[in-house]
């Protein structure tokens, strides 16, 4: 199960409002040019490219692990004639499009359609999970059993593990924050190092595993191994920690079934 953070819909929308803001006060900034501007072809929304990045990344390290040759993915479909409410849909078409090529350029490729994987799920009798978020095989997973059962007619669907893969939330560099503060001075915000530390870094401290964070008055935060990255003090030295190595996605094996 894939994890996106969950400020990138956020962050999209505060950036589009401040760029607004800027073209109405008396300041230095360019005018408005959204009406004179075209997309190049192939062009992917972010959000839409975080999605498709993150699965190539995941299918890339596993690739290094298992001698995959064989790839089956559901395909989602959209009726763009019988439903006009569906104009934001073709930017998942065009995500998808290029997931099919990089696994086509990697091996077999085979398609399925929802409702096929659904009778699939009613004949063996798999249940799925009306939340989508939860971390459970009945949430997701639950579909790449099916699925399996259609392609390869595996007898077996008992899981032995449920992998969870995570990108971590991540404060952007920005000139200063959005609300003044005390004598009108804005300080800086965000950034992806602190004290010369990436973040996300893995360290020793006090014999224990953390993941470095931000920084205050010289002092670092840390957080721990867990998938939400829990922030367990941010009073640390940098000269008593061991710096192991960087990590850009969080992994942990979590409860197979909701119940």
């Amino acid at each position: 199960m894939l994890e996106l953070p969950t400020s990138i819909a956020d962050t999209l929308t505060n950036r589009r409002q401040l760029r607004r803001s800027r073209r109405y006060r008396k300041c230095r900034r360019r005018p408005a040019r959204f009406n004179n501007r075209r997309k190049s072809k192939g062009w992917l929304a972010p959000n839409q490219k975080a999605k498709v990045d993150f699965r190539l990344k995941i299918v890339e390290e596993l690739c290094k692990l298992y001698p995959i040759t064989d790839f089956v993915v559901e395909d989602v479909c959209f009726n763009h004639f019988a439903k006009r409410w569906g104009k934001h849909f073709s930017t998942v078409e065009i995500g998808k499009t290029k997931l099919y090529e990089a696994l086509q350029a990697q091996g077999n490729l085979q398609l399925y359609e929802g409702w096929q994987t659904q009778e699939t799920r009613d004949q063996l009798g798999l249940k799925k999970c009306s939340s989508k978020s939860k971390r459970c095989v009945e949430s997701h997973a639950i579909d790449a059993l099916a699925l399996c059962y259609r392609w390869l007619a595996t007898q077996d669907l008992s899981v032995p593990e449920f992998w969870v893969f995570r990108r971590p939330n991540l404060r952007r560099r920005s000139l200063h924050l959005q609300t003044p503060q005390k004598g009108g001075v804005r300080r800086v915000h965000g950034g992806t190092v602190a004290l010369g530390i990436p973040k996300n870094t893995v360290c020793l401290w006090k014999r224990q595993l953390y993941r470095t964070g931000g920084s205050a008055k010289g002092r670092l935060s840390l957080h721990d191994m867990t998938l939400e990255a829990r922030r367990v003090t941010k009073s640390a030295k940098v000269e008593d920690l061991t710096l192991l190595y960087h990590q850009t996605i969080f992994s942990d094996q979590v409860s197979l079934f909701a119940h």
